[in-house]
């Protein structure tokens, strides 16, 4: 999948304790396809899923967000929901040639799935990467929120401890489809939401201009209202912390993420309350 020289993102996410330290590490692909296995091996017989980044990260990079991605080389969706109903389809649309031929197949577990196309480097840029993968989301009955470029994938080879997945070896099978351009998902209805098309990504040191924010709801903004509902209805913010940095452990750190987000919506609910008290009292 990579260049020995690619820089890798590697995740590994506790399962059997609530409170424990989510790993991530940053690595050549050739050490992360060598020494560094045996200390995934490791972790993997504690609990801890293993998960690699889809595409490359910046050599300057300490974290793993869309800015840190060197080069769009692969696109993704995952089946969750009816997996084999829907990779059925998805395959046939294939055959026909209606979407290109995946490169690669994942089995996380029972009836969920993975698939990957490797890409033409330097014809993509972020936006359109995303674009795609939320068209083929859409489209095939796809994960929506999986439609990022600095996603992961199960690491095939280990296994999956997530609840009720009972230990499922991770799979792969390579289905032998050739680099994809934009233009070969032409026939895929476009997304009812689509962001900004991106600059092409910088090289070197140096960093993109800030582009303006898509007139749509994050991710980020869905967790502060969440956060904020519960603390309203009385929920321990503690415990708050914790379902949300297991919630987002795609970030490149969940649990200050997660901490500084309830810290917010606390000051947040405690200043909306303030102020229905004065408005009662007048």
């Amino acid at each position: 999948m990579f260049d020995r020289s690619d820089r890798v993102a590697i995740l590994a996410i506790p399962r059997a304790a609530p409170d424990g330290r989510v790993e991530q590490r940053f690595a050549p692909a050739g050490t992360a396809a060598g020494r560094t296995q045996s200390w995934l091996r490791y972790l993997n017989a504690q609990r801890y899923d293993i998960y690699l980044g889809v595409n490359p990260v910046r050599e300057d990079s300490t974290r793993r967000e869309k800015d840190d991605i060197a080069d769009v080389c692969r696109l993704q969706v995952d089946l969750d929901d009816n997996g084999p109903e829907n990779l059925k389809r998805l395959l046939g649309d294939a055959a026909r040639g209606v979407i290109p031929q995946p490169r690669h197949l994942l089995r996380s577990s029972t009836d969920h799935y993975q698939v990957l196309w490797d890409t033409a480097r330097g014809q993509w840029t972020p936006g359109q990467a995303e674009a795609t993968m939320r068209s083929l989301a859409a489209q095939y009955g796809g994960d929506p929120a999986c439609s990022e470029v600095a996603r992961v994938m199960r690491w095939p080879g280990y296994r999956n401890h997530k609840e009720g997945r009972d230990r499922a070896l991770v799979s792969w099978i390579d289905r032998g489809g050739k680099p994809v351009s934009p233009d070969d998902f032409r026939a895929l209805p476009a997304p009812e939401m689509r962001t900004a098309r991106d600059a092409p990504l910088a090289t070197g040191r140096g960093r993109r201009p800030a582009r303006p924010r898509p007139n749509r709801i994050s991710q980020s903004e869905r967790d502060w209202a969440w956060v904020k509902d519960q603390l309203k209805a009385g929920a321990n913010p503690l415990q708050l912390r914790e379902e949300l940095a297991r919630r987002r452990a795609d970030k490149a750190k969940p649990d200050a993420y997660a901490a500084l987000t309830v810290e917010k919506a606390m000051r947040a609910v405690a200043h909306e309350t303030h102020q229905h008290e004065r408005e009662i009292t007048r």
